[in-house]
Order: C-alpha cells, then structure tokens, then sequence
C-alpha cells in the first residue's frame, strides 16, 4: 500500500462520517414509495407481506440498500435528493454525495490495519487495493477477514456506507460462484453499471443473511466507544456447505434444512 497521511485520511473520514449522518436522517425520504418492500424482498427479509429481521441490524442493512440500490428511472434516492436539494460547492456534503453516487458493493480482504484510523484490504472481486477508512474495523480486524460491504470511494480511501456484513469460507465461496457466474454473463462488458452492481449486492446480502452459522457484525459509531475494541471480525472459518448435514441433526441437507 502506498504512502499514506493517515492524520488527513482520519481527519476528514470523521468529516464525511459525521456528514453522512446527518444525510441518512433525510435519504429516506427520497426512497420510493414501494422502495422498502422491494428491498426487503430483494434481501429476503420480506416474508408473508411483512419485514422480518433477526436483529435491530438487519434493519440498518435493509435501509441502506434502499437508498443505495432501489433504483427507478435509473435514479436512486441520493441522486434525487441531489437534484431537489443540490449541495453548495465545495462543500463536504457536496464532496460525500459525489462519492455516494459512486458507490460499488464488493468483497474485502483484511490485510493489514492502521490502529484507529482503518485498514489495508484487497477487493477480492476488482483485484485491487484500497485503504478503508474506519476507526471502529481498526480495532477489530484480523488480517485474513472478509467484509461484504457497499463503501464510497474517494480519491485516497474508501470508506462503508455504514453496513458490511462478515463471511465465513462457506459464504465466501457461494459468493464467489454468484460473481463468476454474473461475470461470465457480462458479454465482455468492462464493468457493471450501478443498477447491475445493486442486483449483485442483494444477492450476496441475502447469502449473508440467510446463512444460518454466518458471523455476525456490530454496528457502532465512533463516538460510542473511542478507545474501545469492539467484537472482532475473525478471518473466514470453514462453515456448513448448502449440501452438508444439517448441524441440527435432522438428516437433511443444510440446504433443505435450517440453511433455508
């Protein structure tokens, strides 16, 4: 990884952070009116007409993805808010917005950590380096860790939209067989557009949510807990594979079983 002013990188990481706050209380108000339903459907999280979730955090992940990827006439809900309410030049809303309409949704590699600043990863999918800005992943990182997760990126570092999601092996690989497949589908375009990036992103969200053993990941803000270490994101572990038994011991497949 290159040289790096991780002082610059962490000071305006808190600016964009504290920013984007503020923008998340009014963003969903630009999400369509059916946006929520067809988010939750995309991830699985919409079950008999209603949204079902395991965790408080499945409703951050559902709420981003519906601002980040429910699009409608090619637009999502930042690039109307953007349009109604345009930010004053040069400002650092104008700065985050601009990356927020950049947005990708890719599978991280931890390789190395800056402590209270962020970490080094590769993205598994791009084959390509980035410096993830995030104080709180800083101090609970393993080299070795896979993070599934949308970030934004700026011009000497990415940072999440607030949500990621840890895989394990069996994870990994299921979704690495979605990408290869979408891939080889592409007809040899040189990259994916936005609404194609969001179709992917559901499915490798939905594959984490759904993933009966999968790790689990805390949400939390900087200021929560400064010098704190939070739950570590461990590095993939071998899981149950969708055609193993069921570890519940009813003599299905995992697949058939509790992996439903």
């Amino acid at each position: 990884m290159h040289e790096a002013n991780y002082d610059d990188i962490l000071a305006r990481y808190k600016r964009m952070r504290s920013v984007g706050r503020k923008l998340n209380r009014v963003l969903p108000e630009y999400v369509p009116e059916d946006g929520i339903e067809a988010a939750g459907k995309a991830l699985g999280l919409w079950v008999r007409g209603t949204l079902v979730f395991d965790s408080e955090d499945e409703a951050c992940v559902l709420m981003d993805h519906a601002i980040h990827g429910c699009f409608r006439d090619g637009k999502n809900a930042v690039d109307r808010y953007v349009a109604e309410r345009p930010p004053a030049q040069g400002s650092d809303e104008e700065t985050l917005l601009a990356g927020m309409r950049r947005v990708f949704f890719s599978l991280f590699k931890v390789e190395e950590f800056v402590d209270g600043v962020g970490v080094g990863v590769l993205d598994i999918i791009q084959d390509r380096r980035y410096f993830m800005a995030d104080v709180n992943l800083s101090r609970s990182a393993a080299v070795g860790g896979i993070l599934a997760s949308r970030v934004v990126p700026f011009e000497d570092f990415i940072m999440t939209t607030g949500v990621g999601l840890p895989l394990d092996l069996a994870g990994l690989k299921e979704s690495q067989c979605y990408f290869k497949r979408k891939i080889e589908h592409s007809s040899g375009k040189p990259e994916t557009t936005r609404e194609e990036n969001a179709e992917m992103a559901a499915e490798l969200i939905k594959c984490c949510l759904t993933r009966a053993d999968a790790p689990s990941v805390e949400y939390r803000e900087i200021e929560d807990a400064p010098d704190e270490r939070v739950k570590p994101l461990s590095p993939a572990k071998p899981g149950v594979g969708r055609n193993d038994p069921c570890p519940c011991g009813s003599g299905k497949k995992y697949k058939k079983c509790c992996g439903r």
